[in-house]
């Protein structure tokens, strides 16, 4: 049922986007917080895609590196 919803659209975490994640945990501090945030920031950076959380304070230092946020309110 989740794969249909999502139409095929499931990425796979490529060498570009752990790089990038990598970049993005140094540029934003190197914050443990932010370990899992700044890959799945790197992919939707890397998807050209807009990223929706109700916990859009997690990600909020990671918008100036690049992601496209959506907070849903929560």
């Amino acid at each position: 049922m989740a794969r249909a919803f999502l139409e095929g659209r499931i990425l796979s975490v490529g060498e570009d986007a752990a790089e990038l994640a990598v970049e993005l945990f140094n540029a934003a501090g190197r914050k443990r917080t932010l370990k899992t945030d700044v890959l799945i920031a790197a992919m939707a950076i890397r998807a050209k895609a807009e990223y929706v959380t109700m916990k859009s304070a997690d990600f909020e230092p990671l918008v100036r590196l690049g992601l496209s946020l959506f907070p849903l309110p929560g």
